[in-house]
């Protein structure tokens, strides 16, 4: 499993976001974590969608999260970019054989992970 670079960039905004109280500016924001404006705008649509970014156009315009960082778990920032978290082909459509030991050892596996990330909050991230 190998997390996209737009994902670690969705997190990196987001922390940004927490951090930096109130509107923040798409370019403000790009330039600081050392991407493209192009890559911000791309990411910064699919965070709004998520329902995790509230962007306000204008001169004075710009983005701020949603919700309180604390409420936002690194999970929900991943499936938001991934759409999905499945570590193995066998587990891809649910249908896991409990007498199948190498299958059990993956679901427990990933229910691990799940788990953990959605333990890891946006707030957390920043500390």
């Amino acid at each position: 499993m190998k997390i996209q670079i737009q994902t670690e960039h969705a997190i990196r905004i987001l922390r940004y976001l927490h951090v930096h109280r109130g509107l923040q500016s798409g370019v403000d924001i790009a330039k600081e974590l050392g991407i493209s404006y192009a890559a911000f705008f791309t990411i910064a649509a699919r965070l709004r969608k998520a329902g995790l970014l509230v962007s306000t156009q204008g001169p004075n315009g710009g983005y701020r999260l949603r919700k309180p960082a604390t409420e936002i778990s690194f999970y929900e920032v991943f499936l938001c970019m991934e759409k999905e978290l499945c570590i193995g082909r066998s587990l891809k459509d649910g249908q896991v054989d409990p007498g199948d030991g190498v299958q059990a050892f993956l679901q427990r596996w990933q229910d691990n992970l799940i788990a953990e990330m959605s333990s890891q909050t946006i707030a957390e991230l920043a500390s």
